[in-house]
């Protein structure tokens, strides 16, 4: 099977690998992604370093970097890493900010790509909806094959609760122009560990005037992992967030310019 053609892409895939579970999913995100299409991919890999041995033979084929985990914080600094991921390793005009734990049918990819080089500034290669898979024999069926094949809703825990006000998953799979991701502020680094970042950074985006546009005609499959402390939401963050929605475009720009990581 010939691969699709995302040379103008980069894939930065963060991770800090704190199950067997995660190993999983990482070997088989990287692995599908290389299966069907011919793209660059970035792992920042914080602890271990555990990804040369997961990853095996495919690790020739990404980029990879290696930073401790932080002896002081118990954390982790996602929004950091995507950055140095992106000063350090992006040389493509387009990026992805990708999930360790995600797969979408390749179709998506390639619309939400399309829409990218049309112009669009940010673009969710999914309909919103997110889909957690839990049935082992699906999970053993994808890990074998590297295709998602059919995913029915008995398959999977149901889509994750999102609120009235914000009803569409805004995370897992984000793609960007790279020009715009960086003039936009790039992740905002006040926020560690998770949530609710994404939210953040859609509002934000549409707050500047960027062009941002959803595929509509598939979801995003989580492949399940146990949940540890560092993969849950710190209360803190959420003081940041309501900081930005408060806040009208100009206000917002003049915000951008005070982080010291953005022009780094």
């Amino acid at each position: 099977m010939s691969r699709h053609d995302l040379r103008d892409m980069t894939f930065c895939i963060p991770v800090k690998i704190d199950s067997e579970d995660r190993k999983r999913n990482l070997r088989t995100a990287v692995a599908y992604l290389l299966k069907h299409f011919e793209t660059e991919i970035v792992v920042l890999e914080e602890g271990g370093p555990e990804v040369a041995p997961i990853l095996g033979p495919l690790h020739r084929q990404i980029v990879y970097q290696h930073v401790p985990s932080d002896p002081v914080h118990d954390c982790f600094h996602r929004t950091r890493h995507v950055n140095t991921m992106v000063r350090e390793h992006v040389r493509t005009p387009l990026l992805c900010i990708y999930d360790a734990d995600v797969l979408m049918y390749p179709q998506q990819y390639l619309e939400g790509v399309a829409l990218l080089r049309s112009g669009c500034d940010l673009v969710y290669p999914f309909d919103g909806r997110f889909w957690d898979i839990i049935e082992p024999n699906k999970l053993l069926e994808i890990v074998s094959t590297l295709e998602l094949g059919d995913v029915t809703p008995a398959m999977c825990n149901g889509i994750y609760p999102y609120t009235a006000e914000q009803p569409l998953s805004v995370g897992a799979c984000i793609f960007f122009r790279r020009e715009s991701f960086i003039r936009g502020g790039m992740e905002n680094e006040h926020f560690v560990s998770w949530g609710p970042e994404d939210q953040e950074l859609q509002h934000r985006f549409l707050t500047l005037g960027y062009r941002v546009e959803r595929v509509t005609t598939g979801s995003v499959y989580h492949l399940h992992h146990q949940l540890n402390e560092g993969s849950r939401y710190r209360a803190g963050n959420f003081g940041e967030f309501e900081k930005v929605r408060e806040m009208e475009s100009e206000q917002l720009r003049a915000y951008i310019k005070t982080w010291p990581w953005v022009g780094g």
